[in-house]
């Protein structure tokens, strides 16, 4: 068994190299702890954010009222859902947020981490191939309608087909 203990100056100094941006809250939503990820996700130094309302700074889109979500987290610990937060220059990013209630000793709820993955352009990759085979449905439709002929869409790189890349005539 390991009898060592991480210190706490420690313990900030592994969260400030994760991947996600993390940050503490108090109850009134106060930004405690702010990660260097956070500083990067989102353009605000550390001194900058600390002592700031989080869904204040940040302009947070929730996906349902702050309320029911801060009571979910009260009751059960934890939260977890899709936030859209603003950077400090203006973009819009989508993160999936997991919440996580800390307690005192007496069991009251004390502060909150707050940990955000930014997925933007993976959802824009997946809003853009959506659209594109929305497209090429479209077009394989209108084939059949126009020349009576059954049309597969094929999803990948292919050669372009009969000057359509998307199509390929069956």
């Amino acid at each position: 068994m390991v009898d060592q203990v991480i210190s706490p100056a420690s313990q900030a100094e592994l969260i400030d190299l994760a991947y996600a941006a993390m940050l503490v809250r108090d109850l009134h939503s106060r930004i405690l702890f702010w990660n260097r990820e956070a500083e990067r996700r989102y353009g605000w130094s550390k001194d900058e954010a600390l002592g700031q309302v989080s869904h204040a700074l940040l302009h947070t889109r929730f996906p349902e009222p702050l309320e029911q979500i801060e009571a979910k987290v009260v009751a059960t610990g934890y939260w977890q859902g899709e936030l859209v937060h603003l950077t400090r220059d203006g973009r819009e990013i989508i993160l999936p947020s997991r919440w996580a209630l800390q307690r005192d000793a007496q069991g009251r709820p004390e502060s909150m981490l707050e940990v955000n993955l930014d997925v933007t352009e993976q959802k824009r990759a997946e809003a853009e191939r959506a659209e594109l085979l929305s497209q090429a449905a479209a077009r394989a439709e209108l084939a059949h309608e126009r020349e009576g002929r059954e049309v597969e869409i094929v999803v990948g790189d292919l050669p372009p087909c009969q000057g359509d890349p998307l199509l390929k005539q069956v």
